[in-house]
């Protein structure tokens, strides 16, 4: 489940992560192989339900219960889960270039020795940092301006807005968590710097438009920041990923967090998920990257008191409309990234495109509106 290749920086991007069933935990990584194609696991899950079976949804009771009940009772709020950090290289070994030379782009550093093999990750879900972001409470209501990128437009004492010249000056080492309330990705930059989601016309995705974080600050005071943030750049990475049960991945290794109530009457989420060699991975985990979870909300039909339940309808697998390390190879650059990072020209690293397939059962409501 490591990629050993010191010949490429972006080895590093491909940190070992077990993922859980738990939506605490992140995707795991992996460099890119060859697909293979195989036939589906009898744990996968997949976006090709019976057309019959699709997803009923009672708007009136919906919007008689969010009456009685307000927002804030039924609506899941937005949140971030943030994992500590994990050193996954041997200290003093990376060299970020000569400060001298900030302008040469022909000097671009020297990648760090690398830990082999890779740490295990054995955070339990009381490790993880959880914030949330209450402003974000439905798709209708301005949700690109919600979402929780950045501070926002903030006033001092006379109501006058302050504007701030970004990236001048070199920030603290407490500023990742200074900024977590505000932007979850500067504490824990292997989650996805989201500024935009949209379902697509026909409804059968929900298209997620992201940044990548590491470009807004590159001076030669920012190193330790070009550093940190370098997850963001294996974001655009794909993974190939295998399915296991709870049982599998206790005994395939042990030592990482399992949940006590897997198995149990109320365990709904009891896939975990492995990295795998491509002719190991699920079809529909060759080429991934985020584990995307539909939930509906169910109402007491006998009991409108009753506290509406927020169920997993479906999980599925995320998808890359295209190969971000086949663009870069196609435009000449060996690798992503850079230790140096002035890898602004690197145009295409931008924007993180993924897509999130809608079960077929949701398709319905997602393509009308309701």
């Amino acid at each position: 489940t490591t990629n050993n290749n010191n010949n490429n920086h972006d080895v590093h991007n491909s940190i070992q992560r077990l993922i859980t069933k738990d939506e605490h935990h992140h995707q795991p990584q992996q460099q890119q192989q060859q697909s293979h194609q195989k036939k589906p696991s009898p744990q996968q899950s997949s976006t090709d339900d019976d057309d019959d079976d699709q997803y009923q949804f009672d708007r009136s009771t919906a919007e008689a219960y969010l009456q009685q009940h307000g927002p804030s009772n039924i609506r899941k709020t937005i949140g971030a889960y943030l994992e500590p950090p994990i050193n996954y290289y041997v200290p003093g070994t990376i060299n970020q270039g000569d400060p001298a030379k900030a302008k040469d782009n022909t000097e671009v550093g020297i990648p760090p020795q690398f830990i082999t093999p890779q740490p295990l990750r054995t955070f339990t879900p009381d490790d993880l940092q959880h914030y949330q972001y209450p402003a974000f409470q439905s798709c209708h209501d301005g949700l690109p301006s919600k979402l929780p990128v950045d501070r926002g437009l903030q006033f001092d004492g006379k109501n006058i807005p302050l504007v701030t010249n970004v990236g001048n000056d070199p920030t603290s080492p407490t500023y990742p968590q200074e900024e977590a309330p505000y932007c979850p990705v500067e504490a824990d930059p292997f989650l996805p710097w989201i500024h935009d989601m949209f379902p697509s016309q026909d409804g059968s995705v929900i298209e997620f438009i992201a940044h990548n974080r590491r470009r807004c600050r590159t001076g030669r005071v920012h190193l330790p920041d070009i550093l940190r943030l370098e997850p963001q750049v294996s974001l655009l990475q794909h993974v190939s990923v295998q399915r296991l049960s709870e049982k599998e991945a206790v005994q395939l290794a042990p030592e990482l967090w399992k949940n006590s109530t897997s198995g149990s009457s109320t365990s709904t989420e009891d896939v975990r998920y492995r990295l795998a060699p491509m002719e190991e991975s699920d079809v529909d985990g060759q080429f991934t990257r985020f584990i995307c979870r539909f939930y509906g909300t169910q109402f007491s039909s006998s009991d409108q008191q009753k506290q509406p339940q927020s169920v997993l309808i479906q999980e599925v697998l995320s998808v890359y409309p295209y190969n971000y390390e086949y663009v870069s190879y196609r435009k000449g650059k060996p690798t992503m990234l850079s230790p140096k990072g002035k890898d602004n020209q690197y145009f295409w690293t931008s924007v993180l495109r993924f897509q999130c397939p809608v079960p077929k059962r949701l398709q319905h409501l997602v393509r009308s509106g309701r």
